[in-house]
């Protein structure tokens, strides 16, 4: 039988976060995007945790991609519902950030929900059913990081014609003691964006590192979220672009070997 078809270089999303090691914890974000484009690379999820002048940076990283031309996916890590609800001025500002960046989606944590108010309700449906796709990512949290929760709020929104969407990170699951293959199977419907990574295990401690590096079946969620947005996500050393290609080219080998 036929493998899948190869990942283009275009095509995969870096992180920010790939960018850390190298920079010493600070990454100036506008910086990366000639350096991305130089290396075939066309995509990039930007962190705003990242930015200590929001404002400042953003409108830098908007000015540099006139010329560069990426992609761009925002990343806000931060929560969609604060103490049970949304706070819609908050959101609003995000959005605001996103649409500036003329990103083409951005993710939240989902927070603390319990219930879907009618107020909530019309502020989504306003908010994620524009031409900026609005997604929430399970985190490494317990109150917004379960599967259960998240699928609750996805099938009330999808059945309320509100198209809000998901970025399943494939390894935060083990942080909040979760069954990753049980939870792609419920919530697939809901995901568009992935964040591809392994997670090791050291002295009883969790953390995010580079594919083959830990205990994740990284190569299952390739095949088993084939067509969908493939995100790196971890820190790739002090020569990021060693280790991207890498995961490049071990990507490209498993969807290839897959059937």
């Amino acid at each position: 039988m036929r493998g899948v078809a190869n990942l283009l270089k275009e095509k995969l999303i870096l992180n920010a976060l790939a960018f850390k090691d190298a920079n010493s914890g600070i990454v100036e974000q506008h910086r990366l995007l000639d350096w991305i484009l130089s290396k075939g690379y066309r995509r990039l999820e930007i962190r705003r945790e990242y930015m200590r002048n929001p404002s400042q940076e953003i409108a830098l990283i908007a000015e540099s991609n006139q010329k560069a031309q990426l992609e761009l996916h925002y990343s806000v890590a931060d929560k969609l519902f604060q103490d049970t609800y949304i706070d819609q001025s908050l959101i609003q500002d995000y959005m605001a950030e996103a649409k500036m960046l003329n990103a083409k989606s951005i993710t939240f944590y989902l927070g603390d929900y319990r219930a879907l108010s009618v107020k909530d309700k019309v502020f989504l449906q306003g908010l994620c059913n524009g031409s900026l796709a609005v997604l929430i990512e399970n985190d490494q949290s317990l109150s917004g990081g379960k599967a259960d929760k998240i699928e609750e709020l996805l099938m009330i929104c999808h059945e309320n014609n509100i198209k809000l969407q998901m970025t399943f990170d494939i390894g935060n699951w083990i942080w909040t003691g979760e069954d990753a293959e049980k939870n792609a199977l419920k919530l697939k419907p809901y995901v568009s964006n992935i964040h591809v990574k392994d997670v090791m295990i050291k002295d009883g401690c969790f953390s995010s590192t580079q594919l083959d590096g830990g205990i994740v079946d990284w190569k299952y969620f390739l095949k088993f979220f084939n067509g969908k947005n493939f995100i790196l996500e971890y820190p790739c050393g002090m020569e990021p672009f060693d280790c991207i290609e890498h995961a490049y080219q071990l990507i490209n080998e498993a969807m290839i070997e897959s059937q």
